[in-house]
């Protein structure tokens, strides 16, 4: 939420719309990932907050679920 404050607060021309707040293998949420975009975008909207306290689980699991739609270039 400290991203909202910053662009808010300095009058950047941009609203937050969501955030998912997590953690990175430990037991607290330290990390927050945001999406921003204009106030006149098609997207503007109020902002969505969720709390993810199993965010490195869930990675790996679609990581793993998407695998086989993944096509990586060959070198």
């Amino acid at each position: 939420m400290c991203g909202t404050r910053l662009l808010n607060n300095r009058k950047s021309g941009f609203i937050c719309i969501a955030q998912e707040i997590m953690n990175w293998n430990s037991p607290e949420l330290i990390d927050c990932m945001s999406v921003f975009c204009k106030p006149d975008s098609k997207w503007a909207r109020e902002n969505v907050v969720v709390e993810n306290p199993v965010f490195p689980e869930r990675r790996n699991e679609i990581k793993d679920a998407l695998a086989p739609y993944v096509f990586k270039m060959m070198t």
